[in-house]
């Protein structure tokens, strides 16, 4: 056994032994990805980096809103990113399929399955609304933080910033998990993870770092976050680029390899842990926003998982799989949860 995984009063708790790094150090360079083995070496520090602190763990539920089908709460977390660090709290959407009073008298209650739905880098928008309803409509609970963290440094260069926003959305999204192993409502070993774009990136390393996450639909998404930051076509990180290129005096090579030695946060590390069969992936060919050589260094990371490719354009695909194609991740749950 690679990984032994701790149960405590505070939750869960992984410990990495030597013979997971060595095999995840030969897994990285069959890849072809050029990540460093000191950052490889670093799993069981970047591990814990990425747990939150067992010492904040309060979380309060008000304004339920009732539907036809579904309701939906909001959700008020708090956390640490470590032992000494601050309070902090963030707001949450919780949505549950409705039982109306006929269904309540007539049918007993079962937990629901649960997902995670990790926003895309614009955060919470109608494309995270469309999937918890899609998902609260088959029978499976959902929660999605209210804002994706971005917090843009305001001293250049910082090469940290992206791991620094990773983590604390990490740390973010493990309190929701505990929020909904804790929750009456919800099947506690019948939880997910869904994310696009971001999202995806997202999702990926949390399904790796998070043993009680068992199956996730990463869109358009990828690993080797250091290439993905340093050649994004988007309107924003294009800009963000250009500026730490300029503040550091770096070319692009210089400005990839930079990142290539800083960012650790990456679900390439974790990967080896989750089985194919627990994935399925969406890959957006010709895609310069996350580049499709990093969504296939996903899949082929992941095992091969169940994939489906679609060629409209990074956003465009997004979109139309949310708003045309939602059966794709509706049936993918409705397999993880039967």
């Amino acid at each position: 056994m690679k990984t032994l995984l701790l149960l405590s009063a505070f939750g869960f708790a992984t410990l990495t032994l030597a013979s997971e790094i060595t095999d995840v150090e030969k897994r990285i360079q069959e890849s072809g990805y050029p990540l460093p083995l000191a950052t490889i070496r670093r799993l069981n520090e970047i591990e814990k980096e990425l747990t939150p602190s067992p010492k904040e763990k309060d979380t309060s539920v008000n304004n339920l809103q009732e539907g036809h089908l579904c309701d939906s709460q909001t959700v008020k977390v708090s956390y640490r990113l470590s032992d000494d660090s601050p309070v902090e709290t963030f707001n949450a959407t919780f949505t549950f399929p409705h039982r109306s009073e006929f269904v309540k008298k007539h049918f007993p209650f079962t937990p629901y399955p649960a997902a995670v739905i990790q926003p895309t880098l614009a955060g919470p928008t109608g494309l995270e609304t469309k999937i918890a309803w899609d998902l609260c409509i088959i029978g499976v609970a959902s929660v999605v933080p209210d804002e994706t963290i971005l917090d843009l440094p305001k001293v250049l260069p910082d090469f940290k910033a992206y791991d620094r926003n990773l983590r604390s959305e990490m740390i973010r999204a493990r309190r929701l998990v505990d929020f909904l192993e804790g929750h009456e409502k919800i099947d506690r070993k019948k939880m997910g993870a869904i994310g696009f774009s971001r999202g995806s990136i997202a999702a990926a390393l949390l399904i790796g770092i998070e043993p009680r996450i068992k199956f996730a639909f990463l869109g358009a998404g990828g690993l080797g976050n250091a290439r993905i930051v340093a050649n994004t076509q988007t309107e924003k990180g294009t800009a963000d680029r250009e500026r730490h290129m300029r503040a550091a005096k770096l070319n692009h090579e210089q400005f990839e390899a930079k990142l290539m030695e800083t960012l650790e946060y990456d679900g390439l590390l974790f990967a080896h842990r989750i089985e194919a069969k627990k994935l399925k992936v969406m890959i957006v060919k010709n895609d310069n926003n996350v580049a499709t050589e990093s969504q296939e260094l996903l899949k082929k990371s992941f095992g091969d998982p169940e994939t489906v490719y679609r060629d409209k354009g990074h956003v465009e695909s997004i979109v139309r799989m949310v708003f045309l194609e939602s059966s794709e991740y509706q049936n993918f749950f409705r397999a993880q949860t039967k």
